[in-house]
């Protein structure tokens, strides 16, 4: 891949989180923005809580993209699967993409409500596994020089 289209690459995904994480705050602000206890009088209540059509299909989705995401990275980094096809250093930049963006649609998913023990699970997960990818990616850089 050339430097412009790795350039590109890099510009589309980071884009692409942008844009998701601006479209689901504006679809749902007026949700979101609501105290807890009055969220259950909004006219979309059934479509925005954690267990209505949208809000489980951004569950679903953010998971989905979260277990594909290491899936396709161990499946290339352990047993060299797709190995002819894609270096480690792009499918990297497509795992952190992934592994990005899946958390932030889980988040939606979740609707902002922090008490339940799931909840706290994965805010203790995501904060693991954020400081140690960004280690990760500083020692992947360190090496790379």
């Amino acid at each position: 891949m050339s430097q412009t289209m790795h350039a590109v690459y890099i510009n589309l995904m980071v884009s692409i989180v942008i844009v998701v994480t601006i479209y689901l705050s504006y679809t749902g602000y007026t949700y979101y923005d609501l105290p807890i206890e009055e969220r259950f009088y909004h006219p979309q209540h059934h479509w925005f809580k954690p267990s209505g059509l949208y809000g489980q299909g951004l569950g679903v989705i953010g998971t989905a993209m979260i277990l594909f995401g290491v899936s396709i990275y161990i499946a290339r980094k352990r047993y060299n699967f797709l190995g002819k096809l894609v270096r480690l250093k792009y499918l990297l930049e497509f795992h952190i993409f992934l592994c990005t963006l899946g958390p932030i649609m889980v988040l939606f998913h979740t609707a902002f409500k922090f008490g339940g023990i799931v909840s706290v699970a994965f805010g203790v997960w995501l904060r693991w596994f954020s400081a140690e990818s960004l280690v990760g990616l500083y020692t992947y850089k360190y090496q790379e020089q």
